[in-house]
């Protein structure tokens, strides 16, 4: 894959994508100016990282298949070929419409400058061009702050989501987690006890 702005990027070590699920309800939710704001963003830090941008919907049955070619293509294929197919990869940046952009296809030139209410980039005080991204996308989505943060709760114990055969592998690989633990603190008691002794002889 050849980067444009190469030197201005961090590099992910591994292949990245980024999907935007439910672009349907993305569609209809938000206006022609946040969706832009949303999806250039989104552009920024999917560029600075080298990843793949794609949205896609369940009820839109072209954008799942290229989601799913896509997936399969970046797991499964070879850098070669990833290559080759880049070249025929549909590249598709307006915000009224989904977004696919795959690895190395956009450039910080195409994405633009972040937007800002006021329009003037040079009142904000960001360090980094992300820090600047940041401020463009918090002016329009202002974030919430809560008091305490929200523990999650631990899905291994949701009965929603049982898998029997799952399960009994998890748990086996728990009880030997465990048992490998004790014989290493037994091992490390062992190998202290072992020097006192060597020291008092």
């Amino acid at each position: 894959m050849v980067f444009q702005d190469r030197d201005m990027l961090n590099l992910f070590p591994t292949p990245l994508v980024i999907i935007g699920s439910k672009y349907d309800v993305f569609q209809d939710k938000f206006d022609s100016e946040k969706r832009k704001v949303i999806c250039r963003t989104l552009r920024f830090i999917a560029h600075t990282n080298g990843a793949a941008l794609h949205f896609c919907s369940t009820k839109i049955d072209g954008l799942m298949q290229r989601s799913r070619a896509l997936l399969g293509t970046t797991a499964f294929s070879s850098a070669t070929l990833k290559r080759e197919e880049t070249k025929d990869k549909k590249f598709l940046v307006d915000h009224n419409k989904p977004l696919i952009i795959p690895f190395g296809m956009d450039s910080l030139e195409f994405i633009g400058t972040p937007l800002l209410p006021g329009g003037d980039t040079s009142q904000v005080s960001a360090r980094t061009p992300l820090e600047l991204w940041k401020h463009s996308y918090t002016s329009y989505f202002p974030q919430e702050k809560s008091a305490a943060p929200v523990k999650q709760a631990d899905p291994t114990s949701d009965a929603t989501y049982d898998e029997t055969v799952i399960d009994a592998m998890r748990r086996q690989r728990e009880e030997e987690l465990e048992r490998y633990r004790k014989l290493a603190e037994k091992r490390a008691e062992d190998a202290g006890k072992q020097s006192g002794l060597h020291m008092l002889s």
